[in-house]
Formats: structure tokens, C-alpha cells, sequence
């Protein structure tokens, strides 16, 4: 959609709608009507407390890309006016910051697949909404109504971004970290294994270390491979930087 959009012209007057926009818009509003009948099941058809919570993580960040996606539409096919497209695009940015406060309880464990899953993708469109409104003069740093409510959601999202930043950089090891990372899942492993009294010989305390190292090799490269996303991110959203 975006790139058939056209910018309002001098005065405040709407341009005239294109086919090629109309068929994207069109495409993307079925996309929308498909992805919200998907969604609605995915409660629904989950069974164990485990596969009920993932499934509330997903279904809170789907809605979010959902409404950011409605929100191209009012933005692109909205009201006869672009006094009336603002309006109705503060009214849509207000109710995503609605659901962003409503932000799901996450631990360390979940925020790669989280990230690679919906996270990224919630930025992205988000970073759609964001160059449409800066075409329509309403950019983060304009002074317009949407635009305050616009410079309000990316702060929500920033505090959650930062959140899962700060959670990746205290439970992944740095590269300096990994000897002491191995040393703590040992330490943990043999108190358990003394819970069950099952004493280790010298060949099973050599696998173990083995064992141990490449769980901080592996947590360490989760680490490198997912904070420059989020430090991407973090900087992008960042308020004072708006």
C-alpha cells in the first residue's frame, strides 16, 4: 500500500485514489479479515496452561500488528477529509496504546522466539505507520494531534523493547561471561543430581563440563544474535530521540 500512496497536496486537499491503491488496499483489508478469523481460534483450540500462555503472547502482539495495519487503511481510505483522516487515526492510535499497556508477562526464555516470531514484525509495521504519517504531516516531530498520539505509542513500545533488551543483557552471558555462565549451570546440575543421589564418576564429570559449556556457548550466541535487533530497535523508538 505504501508504495502507491500519495501525499495530501498544498492545502490540506486529499489526492485522488489510484487503482493500483485501491486493489492493494483492498488486499490488505482481506488479509486483515483472514488474519483475525486465524487469530480468534488460537484461544480456543490451546488445551495446557503452557500452550494457553504462549498462545496470549502471540494473540497480544497479533493484535497490535492487526490494528497498525487497520490503521493504514484509515490513513489511506479513511474520511473525505484529511481533518477527519486525523481524527480517526488518533482515535486508532489510542486504542493501540490501550492494548500496549496492557503488555503480556514474558521471561528470558521466551524473548528470541517472541522476537523472531511477532516482535520484529510489530516494529516493521509500526515503522510503516510511522512514514505514512510523516507523508501526511504528521510525523513524530510535527505538532499535530496525531502526531502526539503517535510519539505516544512508539514510547509504549519502546519501554517494552527496552524491557526485553535489559532481560537478554542480565540472563545471556557476555563473551567474557561464558566460563563463569558454566561453571553456574554445573554448579546447578550437581546439586541436583545430589538431590537424587546420583554421585558422578570422573567420565561423567568430564561429559558434564562438556554438557555445560555448550549450553553457555549456545546462550551467549542466542545473546549476540538477538540484542543488536533490539538495540536497533530501542534506538529507533527512543522518545528523546524523536
Amino acid at each position: 500500500c505504501l508504495d502507491a500512496a500519495v501525499a495530501p497536496k498544498k492545502g490540506g486537499k486529499l489526492p485522488k485514489t489510484t487503482e493500483s491503491l485501491q486493489m492493494r488496499c483492498k488486499s490488505l483489508q482481506q488479509a486483515i479479515d483472514d488474519a483475525s478469523s486465524f487469530f480468534s481460534t488460537l484461544t480456543t483450540t490451546t488445551t495446557t496452561p503452557q500452550a494457553q500462555a504462549q498462545s496470549s503472547h502471540y494473540v497480544y502482539y497479533y493484535s497490535l500488528i492487526l490494528n497498525a495495519c487497520r490503521l493504514i487503511l484509515i490513513i489511506l481510505m479513511g474520511p473525505n477529509s484529511l481533518a477527519a483522516r486525523e481524527e480517526a487515526t488518533v482515535v486508532a492510535l489510542n486504542e493501540m496504546d490501550k492494548v500496549l499497556q496492557q503488555q503480556q508477562e514474558w521471561n528470558a526464555k521466551e524473548v528470541p522466539a517472541l522476537l523472531a516470531d511477532v516482535v520484529v514484525t510489530t516494529f516493521a509495521v509500526f515503522e510503516q505507520v510511522s512514514n505514512l504519517m510523516a507523508m501526511f504531516g504528521w510525523g513524530k516531530r510535527k505538532s499535530k494531534p496525531a502526531s502526539a498520539a503517535l510519539a505516544k505509542v512508539s514510547a509504549s513500545l519502546h519501554s517494552i523493547v527496552s524491557q526485553m533488551q535489559q532481560v537478554m543483557m542480565t540472563s545471556y552471558p557476555a563473551p567474557d561471561h561464558v566460563f563463569e555462565e558454566r561453571t553456574n549451570i554445573k554448579q546447578e546440575i550437581v546439586e541436583f543430581c545430589s538431590m537424587l543421589i546420583m554421585p558422578t564418576n570422573d567420565q561423567q564429570d568430564e561429559w558434564l563440563d562438556v554438557t555445560c559449556q555448550e549450553i553457555a556457548l549456545s546462550r551467549h550466541l542466542t545473546q549476540s544474535r538477538v540484542v543488536p535487533f533490539l538495540n536497533h530497535m530501542v534506538r529507533v523508538l527512543d522518545p528523546t530521540s524523536l
